[in-house]
């Protein structure tokens, strides 16, 4: 199939929606993320994505679950296509060299899930070196979220020339809303030490706050593995 055809498949007005990848053409038209023919509001469907798999998030193996249609003429193979002097695609190759976000977002994720163990450690057996331990751990989320915050908003930016859907939308909100939340868990435990150890009306405020960040956390995660794996 010659490039000019290709693009006569947009995913616009019920026609397909193909894509070429390495001299190959694939159809994304059942794809969610590939909605009228739009991926993360930058790339388009007819189009080469040779060069451009270079700075996703993903590798091309998210393609093989769809069908391979025909073949690209005249495309080079994707070992051959020349890297851009171009700064911002300097950038987008050094981040998806290191993958600062994918990394970063574990410790989190990971601090905030000990957390919640050693709270509810803590709430069964009433030992305060888990309540203690859970709060050392909200602590070093809450400093955790920043680099992992700015290492996605540099994502963002970069991979995604800050397009906004629903994915985007769900998980800048929900980090917002977890930092929020962690953050006056952190303060009311510093301003009274024995929250957790006086059952009043403080204390249910303060495990509401606590383990009211587990859906946004699952948010988070559920919406960055659509943005992956999708």
């Amino acid at each position: 199939m010659e490039q000019q055809k290709l693009q006569e498949y947009d995913g616009k007005d019920g026609k397909p929606a193909y894509v070429a990848y390495d001299g190959k053409i694939y159809d994304v038209s059942t794809s969610r993320m590939w909605k009228n023919g739009v991926h993360a509001r930058v790339h388009k469907a007819g189009e080469d994505l040779t060069e451009a798999m270079k700075n996703a998030p993903h590798g091309a193996e998210v393609l093989k679950r769809f069908t391979e249609v025909d073949s690209l003429e005249g495309a080079p193979p994707a070992s051959t296509v020349s890297g851009s002097a171009d700064p911002l695609a300097q950038w987008q190759q050094w981040y998806r060299k290191y993958h600062p976000h994918p990394m970063l977002i574990h410790f989190p994720i990971g601090l905030l899930n000990f957390a919640i163990l050693m709270q509810l450690l803590f709430l069964v057996t009433g030992q305060p070196t888990f309540e203690t331990t859970a709060f050392h751990a909200m602590a070093v989320m809450v400093l955790s979220i920043i680099p992992t915050s700015a290492a996605g908003w540099f994502s963002w930016k970069i991979n995604y020339n800050s397009a906004w859907n629903s994915i985007f939308a769900v998980k800048i909100i929900c980090t917002a809303i977890l930092f929020i939340l962690a953050t006056l868990v952190v303060f009311l435990r510093l301003s009274v030490p024995d929250i957790a150890l006086n059952r009043d009306g403080l204390f249910w405020i303060y495990m509401l706050l606590f383990f009211g960040q587990i859906p946004f956390s699952a948010a988070i995660g559920y919406k960055g593995g659509k943005l992956t794996w999708t």
